[in-house]
C-alpha cells in the first residue's frame, strides 16, 4: 500500500511562494498549529520580514540547529520566534543575546544591546532581557552610552528614558549636565526633558552636586515661555528634593529679589504692612505679597483681620497708591504654598486665592514679571 503523501501548505513571502510540509511548521509552532490545524488554512502570508530571514526561520524549524546568528539577523529572528510562538527558538535567541552582554565593552556594542532589549520591552512589554542588560552593565562605566542618547532627549521615548535612568545608576552629574545642554536655546520645557526630571532622584542630585542642580532648576524656571503648569511642577519637584523649611525661606528670598520696591523692612503683622504702604515704603502688591510671606511665616491672621487688611489695600489700589499684581504672578505664589509643608498652607492658599480673584488688587495685565524678559504662557 502506497504511503500517503505528506500534506503541504503555502507560505507566501515577498517575491516567491514556499511549499512547506505542514508538520515542519506545526510541530514546534503554536501559531502555525492554530493556522493550519485548527483553522485548516492552506496558505499564509508572512510580511514585515525579509524573505531571507523567513526562509532561514522555516529551515530552522526543520533542523533545530541555530548555528551562528549575525547581529543584523537577531531582531527579525527573535521576532519570528515570538510571533509564531516557537519557545525553543526564542530561548536560543535570548541565550545568544546574553552572551553578547557578557562581552560588551564598547559604546557601539552596548548601544546595539540596549536597542534590542528596549525593542523587546517596547514591543511585547517583556522586560526580562532589559533587566539582564542592566544587571550586566551596572558595574561598568556607561557614560559614553548615556551621553550619546541624552545628547537630544526630545528624540527619545519615555520608556527609553526610564531604562537609561536605570543604567545611569548614581551618575547624577552626567544627567544634570545633559539636561542643561538640552535646555540651551529652548523657550519652553520639552516634554521628554520634563519626564526625565520628574523621574530622577533629585534629592540625590542635589546632595551630589548642589551647584549644578540649582543651575539646572534655575535654567528651567527661567525658560522664556515656560507654562504655568510646568513651573508648578518644577516647584513641586524642588520642594520634594530639599528640606522643606529651607526651601520655604529660599522662596521668600527669591521673591524679595524681584520686588519692584524692595525695602529693608521687617513686617510680622498685617498692620505693619498697611503702615508701610501708608508711608509709601511699599508701592506695589508684589511687595505686599513678599511681606505676607514674612507674616505667614510667623503666624496666620484670622479671617476677620485679613478682610480688614484686604479692604485697606483696595482703597490704596483704587487711589493708585499701590500697583496691582498680575494674576499669573499670583498663580506662581499660590502654587508655591500649595506644595509647601507650612502647617497652615491650606488656609494661606485660601487667603491668597481671595486676593487673586479680587479685581481691585490683581489684574490680567502682565506689567509685573518674575524676571525681566520672562513670559509665562498658559
Amino acid at each position: 500500500m502506497a504511503e500517503q503523501a505528506e500534506t503541504t501548505v503555502l507560505i507566501k513571502i515577498t517575491g516567491k511562494d514556499l511549499v512547506v510540509p505542514k508538520s515542519q511548521l506545526t510541530k514546534d509552532s503554536l501559531k502555525f498549529r492554530e493556522l493550519f490545524d485548527e483553522l485548516n488554512l492552506a496558505d499564509h502570508e508572512i510580511y514585515d520580514f525579509s524573505p531571507e530571514i523567513v526562509e532561514h526561520f522555516i529551515e530552522l524549524l526543520n533542523t533545530k540547529e541555530l548555528g551562528t546568528i549575525e547581529d543584523s539577523m537577531f531582531r527579525e529572528l527573535h521576532k519570528l520566534s515570538v510571533v509564531f510562538e516557537v519557545p525553543w527558538l526564542k530561548e536560543k535567541c535570548c541565550e545568544w543575546l546574553l552572551e553578547k552582554m557578557e562581552s560588551a565593552e564598547s559604546k557601539d556594542d552596548k548601544k546595539s544591546l540596549f536597542e534590542e532589549c528596549w525593542f523587546i520591552l517596547d514591543k511585547w512589554t517583556d522586560g526580562v532581557m532589559m533587566d539582564e542588560l542592566v544587571s550586566e552593565l551596572a558595574h561598568k562605566d556607561n557614560s559614553d552610552l548615556l551621553s550619546d542618547y541624552l545628547s537630544d532627549i526630545s528624540k527619545l521615548k519615555t520608556s527609553q528614558i526610564d531604562m537609561l535612568l536605570r543604567l545611569g545608576g548614581g551618575n547624577t552629574t552626567l544627567f544634570l549636565q545633559n539636561i542643561q545642554q538640552n535646555l540651551a536655546g529652548r523657550n519652553t520645557l520639552d516634554s521628554k526633558v520634563k519626564h526625565l526630571v520628574e523621574n530622577m532622584n533629585l534629592a540625590l542630585c542635589r546632595e551630589a552636586n548642589e551647584g549644578l542642580y540649582l543651575r539646572v532648576m534655575e535654567t528651567i524656571s527661567n525658560l522664556p515661555e515656560i507654562s504655568v503648569s510646568d513651573l508648578r511642577c518644577i516647584h513641586r519637584l524642588t520642594l520634594d528634593s530639599v528640606p522643606r523649611s529651607r526651601l520655604f525661606r529660599s522662596r521668600i528670598e527669591r521673591l524679595r529679589e524681584t520686588e519692584l520696591a524692595d525695602v529693608e523692612l521687617g513686617c510680622e503683622t498685617l498692620g505693619e504692612i498697611i503702615r508701610a504702604v501708608a508711608k509709601g515704603k511699599i508701592t506695589s502688591m508684589t511687595s505686599v505679597l513678599s511681606k505676607l510671606f514674612d507674616v505667614f511665616f510667623h503666624s496666620v491672621p484670622d479671617t476677620g483681620e485679613f478682610q480688614i487688611f484686604v479692604t485697606s489695600l483696595e482703597r490704596r489700589c483704587h487711589k493708585r497708591k499701590l500697583m496691582k499684581a498680575p494674576r499669573k504672578y499670583m498663580n506662581i505664589v499660590i502654587a508655591t504654598f500649595k506644595w509647601s509643608d507650612h502647617e497652615n498652607s491650606d488656609f494661606v492658599v485660601t487667603l491668597l486665592e481671595e486676593i487673586r480673584s479680587n479685581k481691585n488688587l490683581c489684574t490680567t495685565n502682565e506689567f509685573v514679571i518674575i524676571k525681566r524678559g520672562k513670559k509665562i504662557s498658559g
